[in-house]
């Protein structure tokens, strides 16, 4: 199987990095320009890891024509976008422990967790090694109709209503207090290389 080259943008603005999950935010701490300053932002530290995983749930919306019409009204999303919740426990320094959710048409909807571990490299960069499931409940009649089958045509690499990947990423921190990954990680029989970062 061929390696698979993904290029993951996403634009987070700085006052995200105060907010531990949607809809709480915890007191917002500036961390000094020219080094991390100790273990960067737990949500930037999971970020790779989780749209990883929620990107190997296939979208199956379209299948169902009254999804996008009682999506909004109860309140799974906001313009078409999913609504999506998250939020990391720090365990131990430099050790994460992460649940998400993410909304929309109950058939896409899902669940996840991941653990994250950082190692500083330098005082702006870091090496994060990290793992993560995840679950669309309402998929699971769509591929066998069981738990089980959608994990064996999950390690297959074929479609399916769960997910797991493993990632390995280095993190770093420009002067201007952005935040860049670059990483590869395995979903199956899936290979991939990633960059991500705010703008």
């Amino acid at each position: 199987m061929r390696p698979v080259v993904v290029a993951t943008v996403v634009a987070i603005p700085a006052s995200v990095y105060a907010q531990s999950s949607i809809g709480s935010a915890s007191q917002f701490k500036p961390v000094a320009l020219d080094t991390l300053g100790g273990p960067p932002p737990s949500f930037i530290v999971t970020a790779p890891l989780r749209l990883a995983l929620q990107n190997g749930i296939l979208p199956q919306a379209g299948g169902f024509p009254n999804c996008a019409t009682r999506e909004e009204a109860a309140g799974n999303s906001m313009g078409g976008i999913p609504v999506s919740f998250h939020h990391e426990i720090d365990v131990v320094p430099h050790l994460v422990l992460a649940g998400f959710s993410q909304l929309g048409c109950p058939i896409d909807g899902s669940m996840g967790g991941v653990v994250a571990y950082t190692a500083p490299i330098a005082p702006s960069v870091a090496f994060v090694l990290g793992a993560g499931i995840i679950l669309a409940p309402g998929q699971i009649p769509l591929y066998g109709g069981s738990l089980q089958t959608s994990i064996a045509r999950q390690v297959r690499g074929a479609p399916s209503a769960t997910g797991a990947t493993v990632r390995a990423d280095v993190l770093w921190k420009t002067k201007a207090g952005r935040f860049f990954t670059v990483g590869v990680g395995s979903t199956g029989t899936r290979h991939t290389l990633s960059f991500g970062g705010g703008f």
